[in-house]
């Protein structure tokens, strides 16, 4: 067994897949005002579970990984969670529906869009118990069982039920009422998980709970609202259809996003290790190659894209190649934005977590201001210009931040290879196409796996460094015992 952060990966993956795949299908059957529509109403609902869940999904973790027989009780917490959260996705839906007709016509000027943000807000108290049950199962050393319920079970139960709907020709409402089956069904299953946690019964903890996670529902909201603040006020601006498009555009490009959350998860105990140890030299060479890694995989993804734009977004469909140049441009903010974004790590990893948030804060608010200056005027092309702008300006001055208190740079000459290894790449695999005379959709496969094998054996043995290399040999030394242990 390769152990539960492999597993976590991989189930990632499949939660990609299967909502890509679900975009293709509505996108396919409906159109791009029905997936605007989807869009909205998902994101809305995921912004009110948020306020709901008042962070408990967070907070348990705390609470039932330090439970101890005699001083603390696991049960005690993930009762009070879920009792939290029911209560909180009780009123929050309650409101959701009783201010959903006035969203939908005033703020989106959509009445179309008022059942859809009815039935989503009959998911807001699924979806708000089913996030404390899985933060309780995580704090409780739960990895692998969370991610079958959250990446894998209800990414497939909702594609499953929506392939139905669409198939029977039901509408994108239909839609939605597959997302409501599928949370009351992995919620029921969540808790039941949730509720068998051992421990002493003990006496509720509302107070302390709630202490500990109003501030971090807080945090949650602003991450939250940091990628999607974009499509609201893109509805709100433009219209529906261009919510659809843009949307399309968007979950192609914030995957890449991933790949630096990845990394982040390998290298952040590396820096939590050395830094307090003041090896700062090796704290400089795990920056770097953190960094290195992260370009190497996101060059090349951007690059893979932009040149294929318009074929990978005929995949939905005709009318998505509209978005061809928002994707691009999403793209070239987002590698830009990624290749400083180790040194969020180091900020958080090394005493500078309030700057971390400050800096957040400060790309919402930037994020914001930009979008209402550029929606109006250029539709979804200004809304990938404001996300990619305020993206990388805010990305980058975490790097100055990072240099100026830890006197520390991610950058060296050799990451340039990544960025000409993936043009060189690139130009291999359409090389390597244009003798064919195949349907597109082949060609585009063939695009990609020539691209990726070729920019795969020049990385390796180019464009990754030695301290590269050993950093990786590192880290699968620091994994190999924990997968040994598990296996």
């Amino acid at each position: 067994m390769a152990g539960p952060v492999t597993f976590t990966l991989a189930a990632q993956a499949f939660r990609v897949g299967s909502t890509m795949l679900l975009t293709v299908l509505v996108s396919r059957f409906l159109g791009a005002e029905a997936l605007g529509l989807l869009t909205l109403g998902l994101t809305l609902a995921t912004i009110a579970t948020v306020v709901a869940s008042l962070g408990v999904d967070q907070g348990v973790i705390r609470f039932v990984a330090r439970a101890q027989p005699g001083v603390a009780s696991a049960p005690a917490a993930v009762r009070t969670a879920l009792i939290i959260a029911a209560t909180g996705g009780v009123a929050a839906g309650s409101l959701a529906w009783l201010i959903a007709p006035m969203v939908a016509n005033v703020l989106f000027g959509a009445p179309a869009l008022r059942i859809m943000l009815l039935i989503f807000a009959l998911t807001i108290p699924p979806t708000a118990i089913l996030a404390a049950a899985l933060g309780a199962m995580q704090g409780s050393f739960l990895v692998v069982q969370r991610s079958v319920i959250e990446w894998i079970a209800f990414p497939l139960l909702t594609l499953a039920l929506a392939a139905g709907v669409l198939l029977s020709g039901r509408g994108i409402n239909g839609v939605a009422v597959s997302y409501l089956i599928a949370w009351l069904v992995v919620a029921v299953v969540g808790v039941s998980i949730a509720l068998r946690i051992p421990g002493d019964a003990g006496p509720l903890i509302f107070r302390p709970m709630l202490a500990l996670s109003l501030p971090l529902m807080l945090s949650l909201l602003t991450g939250y609202l940091l990628f999607h603040v974009d499509v609201l006020m893109l509805g709100g601006l433009a219209g529906i259809r261009d919510v659809g498009l843009y949307s399309v555009a968007t979950r192609l490009a914030l995957p890449l996003f991933l790949v630096l959350d990845s990394v982040a998860r390998a290298f952040a105990p590396m820096v939590a290790h050395l830094y307090p140890q003041q090896q700062i030299e090796r704290l400089g060479s795990v920056y770097a190659a953190a960094t290195e890694w992260i370009l190497a995989i996101n060059v090349a993804a951007g690059v893979l894209i932009a040149m294929n734009a318009e074929s990978i977004l005929r995949l939905f469909g005709d009318e998505f190649v509209a978005a061809a140049m928002p994707l691009r441009v999403l793209c070239l903010g987002i590698v830009a934005a990624t290749s400083c974004g180790a040194a969020a790590s180091m900020l958080t990893m090394t005493r500078w977590q309030r700057l971390e948030m400050i800096d957040n804060l400060l790309l919402l608010l930037i994020n914001v201001a930009l979008n209402a200056l550029l929606i109006p005027r250029f539709g979804a092309l200004g809304a990938a210009f404001a996300t990619a702008t305020s993206a990388t300006s805010v990305y980058a001055l975490k790097v100055l931040q990072v240099r100026w208190l830890l006197s520390l740079q991610p950058f060296r000459p050799r990451q340039a290879a990544s960025a000409l290894l993936a043009l060189v790449a690139a130009a291999t695999s359409w090389l390597a196409t244009q003798p064919l005379d195949v349907h597109e959709h082949l060609e585009l496969a063939v695009r990609v796996v020539v691209f990726a094998a070729t920019y795969g054996m020049l990385w390796w043995r180019w464009g990754c460094s030695a301290t590269s290399r050993e950093v990786l040999q590192s880290i699968m030394q620091r994994q190999a015992p924990e997968a040994a242990k598990l296996g």
